[in-house]
């Protein structure tokens, strides 16, 4: 899958949701800063913005645990104007492959209150996802990126849709922090994780404190 993945050309997106099509427009922007064919999309609200873009696959590795293999996507949200702060509980994205839905294992930001995410008025916040996939997983013609923000007006809810098209060179972001950049990790208290709690009662998965990319995306 990682070699599909590397020969994919630039990505199509289609978008759908709960936020009305007369209220958002939905326009191709420019590309990740990895040139692997990955394409990035904007959609722009009332007071807003909202830019999804994915690296492809970056192996893991948090510590104690085996190296994960993981689909990367990243949300860069901006109030541009509105008064009141918008919210984004990171938890509840979702990574939908072949009518399977993944929660995100991982999620890396400068905010220290991950997974909420609180964007006041005039921030950008940037927030990378990582979700796991097998080991050898098979060829991923195409998979969707669900998500919710939340702002004083409306629920904003959609399913941005990633698929491949022919080869070409897509144009490059102004948006170039590396995969790892941010300072906060939270990890999926939910997932298998070969860590535990050491104390009295039940056993109980332990979230790793510290994740190094051991391979960077290609």
């Amino acid at each position: 899958m990682r070699h599909a993945l590397k020969l994919l050309g630039a990505l199509a997106f289609a978008t759908g949701g709960t936020a009305a099509a007369n209220d958002d427009a939905y326009a191709p922007s420019g590309a990740t800063q990895w040139n692997d064919g990955y394409r990035s999309v904007v959609i722009a609200t009332e007071r807003g913005t909202i830019e999804l873009a994915s690296f492809g696959i970056v192996e893991l590795t948090p510590r104690e645990a085996p190296a994960l293999h993981t689909m990367h996507v990243r949300m860069v949200v901006s109030n541009l104007d509105d008064p009141a702060p918008w919210s984004l509980d990171a938890a509840t994205a979702r990574l939908e492959i072949d009518g399977s839905s993944l929660r995100p294992v991982f999620v890396n930001s400068d905010i220290a209150t991950l997974p909420i995410a609180i964007i006041d008025r005039g921030e950008q916040r940037v927030l990378d996802f990582y979700f796991a996939l097998p080991a050898d997983p098979p060829e991923l013609p195409a998979f969707a990126f669900a998500w919710q923000l939340k702002t004083p007006e409306r629920r904003l809810a959609s399913s941005t849709r990633f698929a491949r098209q022919p080869a070409g060179v897509p144009p490059r972001t102004a948006i170039v922090l590396l995969a790892g950049w941010g300072s906060h990790w939270w990890c999926d208290p939910a997932y298998p994780w070969p860590l535990y709690y050491h104390h009295d009662g039940p056993i109980a998965p332990r979230p790793p404190v510290d994740v190094a990319i051991t391979r960077p995306p290609r």
